[in-house]
């Protein structure tokens, strides 16, 4: 490898290296990464909390649907069975 080959690969690796400084700023650091997980894990915790209140409340909604409507809902252990006045009346 001549001398000014040289210098042109230097000079590249110098140009490729100032490209990549530019960038580092922007990565994420192990403090970064750790925070955003705690985060998210806060996060989730928080939607699992709020999925379960909406699950109770549906629950309670459901068991309140008055008998006028037509509607007997029976639980889990009845077979999931969903009948209507008219057909309660005749069985």
């Amino acid at each position: 490898m001549t001398p000014s080959e040289m210098e042109e690969q230097i000079k590249n690796v110098n140009q490729w290296a100032s490209e990549v400084a530019q960038y580092l700023p922007l990565l994420a650091t192990k403090e970064d990464l750790t925070a955003t997980k705690e985060e998210l894990t806060a996060g989730v915790e928080d939607a699992k909390r709020y999925t379960e209140n909406l699950m109770l409340v549906t629950r309670r909604e459901i068991r309140q649907v008055p008998a006028a409507r037509g509607v007997c809902l029976l639980s889990a252990r009845h077979g999931c069975r969903l009948l209507t006045r008219s057909a309660s009346a005749t069985t």
